[in-house]
């Protein structure tokens, strides 16, 4: 929405589904090794980039997103510590559908 100086506003509705996920995985996490292996392959050839799909499911509220066309934004950086951090991974959606359930598990008798 925008509000212009006499105090009147304009709303403005865009047609895009495009969307960013970020992924925070323990330092020690395997999928990392995964993930950078990914990036590194991806990032070689732009004939390559972006062309992952990531869905994410929680079966217990009946949630169902999907990400389409979803390119590395940057890979996750790497730092020693005395304490073990977190590497995040984000992800440029193109194309991001979503479908929230009720909330309440679906019990099957």
């Amino acid at each position: 929405m925008t509000i212009g100086a006499d105090g009147s506003g304009m709303h403005s509705l865009h047609a895009s589904k495009a969307g960013r996920c970020t992924v925070r995985l323990l330092k020690t996490s395997p999928l990392n090794a995964g993930l950078r292996q990914m990036y590194d392959f991806q990032t070689n050839n732009s004939s390559l980039h972006g062309r992952n799909v990531i869905t994410f499911q929680d079966a217990q509220r009946g949630d169902d997103i999907t990400a389409t066309e979803a390119a590395f934004q940057k890979g996750a950086g790497i730092t020693y510590a005395k304490d073990g951090g977190m590497n995040e991974w984000t992800f440029n959606i193109v194309t991001l559908e979503m479908v929230l359930g009720t909330g309440i598990p679906d019990v099957n008798i």
